[in-house]
Parts: C-alpha cells; structure tokens; sequence
C-alpha cells in the first residue's frame, strides 16, 4: 500500500521499511513529529467541532469513553471509525461485508 501511494505522489525512489526507522533515519524522525503536529492540530478542529475527547487513538481512555459516550447518547458523527472494535462493546460495529449475526448501526439507523 505504501510503494502504492509514494508512486501515485510521483515517488520513484527505493522504500525501505523497518521497526524504529525513526531512530535510525533523521529525515523519518522528523517526518514522524511533522505527521504528530498536524495530526494534534486535526484532533483539535474536531475537539471543536464534535466536542472530542483525548487524542483520538483507540488506547486513549478518554478517546475510547468519548467515543461510546456519544455512539450511546444516539448521535452519529461521520469522523467515527464505525468499524471499530471498540464499538463491539455496544453492539454497534459496523462489519464489512456482514451478512447477519449480531446487529450493525444500519439496524439501528
């Protein structure tokens, strides 16, 4: 996916992946801390926007109680990962391609 996506930016380079790269190479650690900026800053429209809570990663405790808070209270905001395991414990995992079994949000909708 990622040669994917480089190539469709027009990178032609080679690509090389590997655990902790960040530690290795200078241009991936600063890369990751531009990624990290500009990521707080999205976190941070959306705090204001849809009133989210944490940092947005499925560890974070206030992410994951912000996020089934709101799915309970019934409102549906387009920026939730329904698919997201997290959602199993109220029953409102959206899955790919379900064909039956436990309910979706469409049952719910």
């Amino acid at each position: 996916m990622l040669r994917y996506l480089l190539s469709r930016a027009g990178y032609r380079g080679p690509v090389i992946v590997e655990e902790k790269a960040d530690a290795r190479y200078p241009e991936v650690s600063v890369a990751s801390i531009i990624a990290k900026h500009v990521r707080d800053a999205r976190i941070r429209v959306l705090s204001h926007l849809y009133g989210v809570e944490g940092s947005g990663y499925p560890s974070d405790p206030r992410t994951v109680e912000w996020v089934l808070r709101t799915v309970e209270s019934g409102l549906r905001p387009p920026i939730i990962r329904y698919s997201w395991g997290t959602l199993d414990k109220v029953g409102m995992r959206v899955r790919k391609g379900s064909g039956g079994g436990r309910p979706t949000l469409e049952d719910f909708m």
